[in-house]
């Protein structure tokens, strides 16, 4: 059977959000495929009947039982397509795993005593039970534990699942439309209390095994943070896994996420919401939980990899490591400034930036006057500038920002005597880095490598036609 090398179990019940946060999880490449793996019941090799929810409520008239119609099995789960159960197993860790050996499953506290019966088939596993069972399965996983706060809305989700068998995006109506739905407040009360009960046993099954899950509610997590929340089951993960293989007191963890929101003057931006991504730490040298509000960039991060591992930085490299500003022993002033730049994307557009605490210059380099639309992903924010006229207005070959009393960066202070000083410096200073970095733009127009496919400027869309580059020319302005 496949071994992984890192496992995580989702813990949860039904229509509390989980799907949604397992979508997310699998979308990273990462963290494994969560899916309900283990949803087979033990009779029938098959997901439950919606009528197995409704054991010991009175008939209500909504029909659920009376529809005989064995539950539509996901290719995951069904055991009919499975030679034994021990095949299942080997499915699932092939498709709950993603390339870096994480393996990932979703599990609902009714799935657990399904999956205890399967297991027994196997003589590793007959008399394990509960988290015993998960720990053999899965080599020591970390749990997750999602919830949903309202208990009535998640009732009521889970009322018409059962009715319309509408569970999962993969399962649509046939001809597209609504199904009639019957409501029943008894119904839907049998359902909130069941819910309730079980989410009340998984948090008897987390204290009596001594487990420490992360803990995400729908409401208060997920739903107004989706990727915030990934960003902490990934970490939960990553780092429990050091913790118990005792490397944590020896291994850096960098945190840190791409730049360029994809919206409006935001990607493909060198404005603060164009260039600006968080940074957190964990490891030797950064420990104590602090929160330092300072001018760092991307390139620091190599420079600090080499101090922490205690091998010398290469003379080339042109950033700073961070371990003696966290550790109070940097000198102040020595990030006075950082520099951006922006060359191509899907279409040519030269950019240079530099910014200091309180300023940010930005200057482009060709003459095309409008915004390069291809460069920013399409969206209904794009859609809605493009309506009231933002493909027409002409783009600042030049801006000076004063970001103390403007740090949404609306007010162009170029020309405004106040600030003469300030723009020749910042002018001079970026002139300067361009020239210590051997910056191409100072000999003129970047061309495009041979072989690559780039966008006009004047095309609306990343995804209008392309063209080939087959021979090296200088880009102009279209």
């Amino acid at each position: 059977m496949i071994q992984p090398s890192r496992a995580y179990i989702v813990c949860s019940t039904q229509r509390s959000g989980s799907t949604y946060l397992c979508h997310l999880l699998a979308s990273t490449g990462v963290a494994g495929n969560p899916q309900e793996y283990f949803e087979a019941r033990a009779d029938t090799g098959l997901p439950p009947h919606p009528g197995y929810f409704l054991a010991g409520l009175s008939r209500t008239g909504a029909g659920i039982r009376d529809d005989l119609r064995p539950t539509d099995a996901p290719g995951y789960s069904d055991l009919r397509t499975v030679d034994g159960w021990e095949a299942h197993l080997e499915r699932t860790f092939r498709l709950g795993t993603t390339a870096n050996g994480v393996v990932a499953t979703k599990l609902m506290w009714n799935q657990l005593p399904d999956l205890e019966q399967h297991a027994a088939a196997l003589p590793p596993f007959v008399g394990v039970t509960g988290a015993e069972l998960l720990e053999r399965l899965f080599a020591h996983p970390s749990y997750v534990w999602m919830r949903r706060s309202d208990k009535v809305r998640q009732a009521i989700s889970l009322w018409r699942a059962l009715q319309t068998r509408i569970w999962r995006l993969e399962h649509p109506t046939a001809d597209g439309e609504k199904p009639a739905l019957h409501y029943s407040f008894d119904g839907i009360e049998h359902l909130r209390r069941r819910l309730s009960a079980d989410d009340d046993a998984w948090g008897r099954f987390f204290e009596r095994s001594a487990l420490d899950p992360l803990e995400l509610r729908y409401e208060t997590d997920v739903e107004p943070d989706p990727m915030g929340a990934v960003a902490r089951v990934l970490a939960h993960s990553v780092l429990n896994a050091l913790h118990d293989t005792r490397l944590d007191e020896r291994t850096l963890v960098i945190c840190t996420t791409d730049h360029g929101l994809a919206f409006p003057t935001a990607k493909a931006s060198l404005l603060d919401r164009g260039i600006g991504v968080s940074l957190v730490l964990r490891g030797p040298g950064f420990t104590g939980g602090r929160a330092l509000d300072e001018l760092v960039s991307h390139i620091d991060i190599f420079p600090t990899v080499c101090d922490v591992a205690g091998v010398p930085t290469p003379p080339w490299a042109l950033g700073r490591s961070l371990v003696p500003l966290v550790a109070g022993d940097e000198e102040p002033g020595v990030r006075a400034a950082i520099f951006s730049e922006l060359t191509y994307h899907a279409a040519y557009e030269p950019q240079r930036a530099i910014r200091t605490e309180r300023y940010k210059y930005i200057r482009r380099f060709d003459d095309y006057p409008y915004p390069v639309l291809p460069n920013c992903d399409d969206s209904p924010s794009k859609d809605a500038y493009l309506t009231r006229g933002w493909a027409t207005r002409v783009v600042a070959r030049e801006s000076l920002h004063d970001l103390f009393f403007n740090p949404g960066e609306g007010r162009n202070l170029i020309g405004e005597a106040d600030y003469a000083g300030v723009l020749g410096g910042l002018r001079e200073r970026l002139h300067q880095w361009m020239v210590e970095t051997s910056d191409p733009l100072l000999k003129g127009p970047i061309a495009p490598p041979v072989g690559a496919r780039i966008n006009s400027q004047s095309q609306r869309s990343a995804e209008d036609p392309t063209q080939l580059i087959e021979e090296t020319e200088a880009p102009t302005s279209r």
